[in-house]
């Protein structure tokens, strides 16, 4: 090789390492901005993962680099005060709420999320205090009200924490929270029909939590307070004392079948006892569902009274789920017959879960269902 050649080639060597450099400069040239946010998000991704796995102390080390790297992102210190929450860190966690409050525009979730913090902390005023200004600025938010109820509720003022309920429901008619409450509050009473009625609408809103596993045994062991079976003859179920607050007037009203709720809903019940004989059982309480179902649609009591619940499971039975459908809704009150009945019938319940699954209950702003829309005024 002769000694121009070699130097050309050295030449052309060069020139191309030069531009190799210059092709992985301009590939990887990022401003110290950039470099933080994308190290910031890395870290923010980082401490989600360690929540889903409760390693909360992990969790809230990641969301402070996260943090400190890229301060710009409310999440990110939003993340961090849900971390210190869920460690126990109340007051860490207000502090960060509050510093958000001031920096970024108003969430809903900090209004909830530092309630929250002030319930576990025993402080019921300040509490509703930042609720109530939550609620100002997101007046439809069903969190909110759910939070405002469950502490009237706590602190006895029953019919407070209703109001709060059941305008959670009106505001947001798909939040579960408030049908949760509702039944509970309502199972506690003699008014079993709406522990009943609220229970339902929630199990299938939030289909398979701890939650939903309780209310559908409450739901069972409210039909069994509800229906007393003393002899093939005497059978009789109460499941609303309301009808025993009506007046002498107003019982003489011949249309009052048709104006209330209650009295509509115990008439059909008690024409419904017909299926129980000597002694209740699951198969018997699905029958009475199914025969309440009927006289009612029947009696043209949709007319008087929307109800989506009641519609819905209409809907069920024109498809032949109900049986699969009850099943399932009474399963915690008595697992020994949803487990007789499913070594029978699995192909069935596999096909109603995937119908069930697209087919839920849908309930709007103009369909909702509470009391209050129930309550009889003459």
């Amino acid at each position: 090789m002769n000694k121009g050649y070699k130097i050309l080639l050295v030449i052309v060597i060069c020139n191309l390492q030069f531009a190799i450099c210059n092709l992985s400069f301009a590939q990887t040239d990022k401003t110290a901005g950039e470099i933080d946010a994308a190290s910031a998000q890395k870290s923010f991704v980082h401490g989600n993962e360690l929540m889903r796995k409760e390693n909360y102390k992990g969790a809230i080390e990641a969301y402070n680099d996260a943090v400190d790297l890229d301060s710009s992102k409310a999440n990110y210190q939003f993340q961090l005060g849900l971390a210190h929450y869920f460690a126990k860190n109340y007051k860490i966690t207000i502090s960060v709420l509050q510093g958000l409050l001031k920096k970024f525009p108003a969430d809903e979730r900090y209004y909830s999320l530092m309630g929250s913090c002030y319930t576990e902390t025993r402080s019921d005023k300040k509490a509703n205090s930042i609720l109530l200004d939550g609620l100002k600025i997101f007046p439809n938010s069903g969190n909110i009200n759910s939070q405002l109820g469950k502490i009237e509720y706590d602190n006895k003022n029953f019919n407070y924490a209703i109001k709060y309920w059941e305008n959670g429901v009106a505001v947001d008619p798909t939040y579960p929270s408030n049908y949760y409450y509702l039944s509970i509050a309502y199972g506690s009473t003699n008014e079993k029909m709406w522990g009943i009625i609220y229970g339902e609408i929630f199990v299938n809103l939030e289909t398979n939590t701890e939650r939903t596993y309780e209310v559908m045994k409450r739901i069972y062991d409210f039909y069994q307070q509800s229906i007393f079976i003393k002899s093939p003859k005497n059978r009789y179920a109460i499941f609303t004392d309301e009808v025993s607050k009506l007046s002498d007037v107003q019982l003489k009203d011949t249309m009052l079948m048709h104006k209330n709720f209650a009295m509509a809903y115990n008439d059909i019940s008690q024409r419904s006892m017909i299926v129980f004989k000597d002694k209740f059982t699951t198969d018997k309480l699905i029958e009475f569902r199914k025969r309440f179902s009927d006289l009612w649609y029947n009696k043209n009591r949709p007319l008087d009274f929307q109800n989506v619940l009641f519609d819905f499971q209409r809907e069920i039975i024109s498809q032949d789920y109900f049986d699969c459908y009850n099943h399932w809704l009474l399963s915690k009150g008595d697992p020994k017959a949803f487990y007789d009945w499913m070594e029978l019938n699995k192909k069935k319940y596999d096909v109603f879960i995937k119908w069930f699954l697209k087919h839920p209950l849908d309930i709007y702003p103009n369909n909702y269902v509470t009391r209050s829309k129930f309550l009889f005024n003459q």
